[in-house]
């Protein structure tokens, strides 16, 4: 009986980790380099694989190149890049979320779960 129930355990190990979800993927993009490197800092930390971006161009070349869930913009943004990097989402992954932070790095790891739904 012992023997059953620690394949039983064992079969339902397996299969949670076949079903663990990867984690989500987040571009961070701002201004400055202080303010994407602690948001960097506060999302890896939250589970999440981010990348951080200061040009556009750079951005718009990863995200062609790599999946991503979502951009998560901080650190006053120019409105122009947004909507350059909006178009490029828009092209080729729409499924990719756009969310603006606004304030200081308390609510950061909220604003994005709420995003994602956790």
């Amino acid at each position: 009986m012992q023997s059953l129930i620690r394949t039983m355990e064992e079969q339902v190990q397996e299969s949670m980790e076949k079903v663990s979800p990867q984690p989500m993927n987040v571009l961070v993009f701002g201004k400055h380099d202080y303010i994407v490197n602690n948001t960097q800092t506060i999302l890896s930390k939250g589970g999440y694989e981010v990348v951080c971006f200061v040009d556009r161009e750079n951005a718009r070349m990863y995200l062609t190149a790599n999946p991503c869930d979502m951009i998560f913009f901080v650190g006053g943004v120019d409105p122009h890049d947004r909507l350059f990097l909006k178009g490029v989402i828009d092209e080729s992954a729409p499924h990719v979320k756009l969310l603006d932070h606004f304030g200081g790095p308390a609510t950061i790891l909220q604003e994005v779960n709420t995003a994602f739904g956790k």
